[in-house]
């Protein structure tokens, strides 16, 4: 409580890597307050302990016994003599809360506002994980996907195309019995710096998600799944189009990586000439 990094995620052996820690721990929040309180249900006794100025007013003790299921409950008063404001956003609040009832199947989460005569309250809770599967396991194949008559998945590929001309011609070009084309717009979303949420609520990742068929994340992923064993990156030969293969690739990699390791991602090479023959055809 006292004591800041005393958390597993500063834990040496426990992340090897991180990219980004988001959010401050509670050490931090009871710096920040001008007073913090702890109610503690465990092993069937209650503990209380409060903090002033982010120091123990005393040590731990045992208030009474309980019947009930264990659970920890922090009260706290931000300090007015650090922050200019301490006024809670209600919106802002329950847009966060949101976020993690969304990202943490089966939990819980109240939010309950109190300085009204009427009190207002929101509930979250998504059994499940729901929504976040609702979002990955559409039915329906997006409607710019240019599908194959082809079902086998051994024998089907679909080429990620960068904009909607290039798609478009791509999807003259090629052969429809087995070959699909996706045309992608604009650069994707960088998903090395966001959160699953967001990821999720981009529009070109979703497409993709929705394309291949196997879903992703440890639960949902399912290689089985995927409709296309060749899927082809074709972007253009210039900075845009070498920076969109790499937020493609990055893509895969974070959230898909047994497909690369199965070998289904190609990188196609994009023409550096054009080779004319007469004056109207060229290649």
């Amino acid at each position: 409580m006292t004591k800041l990094h005393a958390g597993g995620k500063f834990d040496q052996n426990t992340y090897k890597v991180s990219g980004g820690l988001h959010g401050v721990g509670v050490s931090v929040v009871n710096a920040l307050s001008e007073w913090l309180e702890l109610r503690i249900r465990r092993d069937g006794k209650e503990y209380a302990m409060r903090f002033a100025g982010g120091e123990p007013e005393a040590p731990l003790r045992v208030t009474g016994e309980t019947a009930e299921r264990s659970g920890t409950r922090v009260t706290f008063l931000p300090s007015s003599q650090i922050f200019s404001q301490i006024e809670f956003n209600f919106d802002e609040l329950e847009h966060r809360l949101r976020e993690l009832a969304f990202l943490n199947a089966g939990l819980h989460i109240t939010l309950r506002d109190e300085r009204a005569a009427e009190p207002r309250v929101t509930e979250f809770y998504y059994e499940g994980g729901i929504e976040a599967k609702s979002a990955l396991e559409v039915t329906s194949l997006p409607g710019k996907l240019a599908d194959c008559q082809e079902r086998d998945p051994s024998r089907c590929e679909l080429f990620l195309v960068e904009g909607d001309s290039a798609g478009g011609s791509a999807k003259q070009a090629r052969n429809r019995r087995n070959q699909a084309v996706l045309p992608l717009r604009g650069k994707i979303l960088n998903v090395e710096r966001a959160r699953l949420d967001k990821m999720l609520r981009s529009a070109e990742i979703g497409t993709i998600i929705t394309a291949l068929g196997t879903g992703i994340g440890s639960e949902d992923f399912d290689l089985a799944k995927l409709r296309y064993h060749r899927i082809i990156i074709m972007t253009d030969a210039d900075v845009d189009g070498s920076h969109i293969r790499t937020l493609l690739l990055t893509f895969f990699y974070r959230n898909m990586e047994a497909l690369i390791r199965a070998g289904h991602l190609y990188i196609a090479q994009p023409p550096l000439y054009r080779v004319k023959r007469g004056r109207a055809r060229s290649i």
